[in-house]
């Protein structure tokens, strides 16, 4: 199957518009070397709209770029959720 369009609710700016509880799995990490890693994780996202308390339920398959910095922390340089 073909990826997927991603889920337009996702952005920032929805986020302000319902409260989300997201549910992970891991399913597998690959290191690309020392300092990248893309990880890739199923989830189950619930949301509840904060004007009316409507609910929406769906499952998303999530993947991660990670970059370990020079500070030996790690952040996510690129993100996507696919609806499943």
């Amino acid at each position: 199957m073909l990826i997927t369009k991603i889920c337009s609710f996702l952005l920032q700016k929805n986020y302000d518009m319902a409260k989300w509880t997201v549910q992970s799995t891991p399913l597998d990490a690959l290191f690309i070397d020392d300092e990248w890693v893309y990880g890739i994780a199923e989830a189950h996202v619930n949301t509840v709209a904060h004007t009316d308390g409507s609910t929406q339920s769906f499952n998303v398959t999530k993947t991660w770029l990670l970059h370990r910095e020079e500070s030996g922390e790690w952040l996510i340089k690129r993100q996507m959720w696919n609806i499943k």
